[in-house]
């Protein structure tokens, strides 16, 4: 149980859970359209807008799964300042090292 709570806290851990997150979410959209639409099956103008509705809620899931399938990157450059930013992993920091020299004064 402990190594699965340190994965979910990984980059990785957190996409796997958001895509299973994301899984779950669909299925029960799905459900509920097509509950909602067999309950208004009578009523043509009732079904129609529900529908649309039901196909909306879709595509929000398909975009999510979409951003999370494909890498992310943003960069921007305004007046000689620019930013980037991604979701990669993160590469090692740089190792900086300092040397001191001393001259003697007194030598």
């Amino acid at each position: 149980m402990k190594r699965i709570l340190q994965y979910m806290l990984t980059p990785d851990g957190r996409r796997a859970m958001a895509l299973l997150f994301l899984a779950g979410g669909g299925v029960a959209m799905t459900a509920y359209a097509g509950w909602s639409l067999w309950m208004v099956r009578g009523v043509a103008q009732y079904a129609f807008y529900l529908g649309l509705a039901a196909h909306v809620s879709i595509l929000v899931v398909l975009t999510g799964f979409a951003g999370l399938l494909v890498k992310r990157m943003l960069k921007a450059s305004i007046v000689g300042s620019s930013f980037e930013a991604s979701d990669a992993a993160d590469p090692p920091a740089p190792t900086v090292t300092t040397t001191t020299t001393t001259t003697g004064a007194g030598q």
